[in-house]
């Protein structure tokens, strides 16, 4: 038996995965709460450090910048998710003198941790569902250009059809990515014509971009 470690497969990655996804949706509002209240810095610095990740994540994620690996893309989330749990429940404390404003305010801003908490425990299954769309190992996988890589992935849609996502990226680094197009097709659309094709047409968008 050799002491050389065996390398990490896709199964083990998806289990790491898994505990972070669901370890952030339970964790992180809890972390929220701890920080909000025994953190002994100085509120404002905290509240504007917590708004400037919560940012700089969304708006990577809207623009399509990546992670090359899954779980370094999972730990963004929850790292984005934790901030905003912690401007929600710091909110909370924040009064103000008309009642309904406040109720509404602080109803709205629970219901994304409440759906967290729903999806972590009743709706676990469907978050595996989904957790497996979007982490798991693409259907098809080739490159169209130097630096330039195209994905297709199928994301289950129940007992009807399911979503076939397609989408091309250019790698920035060993450890970025940038996804600049991504089409979604019905299944029932894409299953009739070839991988490549459908790389290739999503190619072609970029360029004409």
């Amino acid at each position: 038996m050799s002491g050389i470690p065996e390398p990490q497969t896709e199964g083990n990655v998806m289990t790491i995965g898994m505990g972070i996804l669901w370890g952030g949706l339970i964790g992180a509002p809890v972390a929220g709460f701890l920080i909000n209240s025994f953190w002994q810095g100085e509120r404002r610095t905290t509240i504007m450090a917590a708004v400037s990740v919560l940012a700089l994540i969304g708006l990577a994620f809207v623009a399509g910048l990546r992670f090359t690996s899954p779980l370094l893309n999972l730990s963004a989330l929850v790292l984005g998710y934790t901030a905003y749990a912690l401007l929600t429940v710091d909110g909370w404390g924040v009064s103000h003198k008309r009642f309904i404003l406040r109720s509404l305010a602080t109803t709205i801003t629970a219901l994304p941790i409440i759906f967290g908490y729903f999806m972590a425990t009743i709706g676990f299954l469907g978050l595996l569902f989904l957790f497996s769309d979007f982490t798991g190992k693409p259907g098809h996988a080739e490159t169209l250009a130097p630096g330039i890589g195209c994905e297709i992935r199928t994301q289950s849609g129940g007992p009807s059809w399911g979503t076939t996502v397609v989408s091309v990226h250019r790698e920035l680094s060993p450890f970025f990515r940038w996804e600049r197009v991504q089409q979604r097709l019905s299944e029932e659309e894409a299953v009739y014509r070839r991988a490549s094709d459908l790389c290739r047409d999503a190619y072609t968008k970029w360029q004409n971009s």
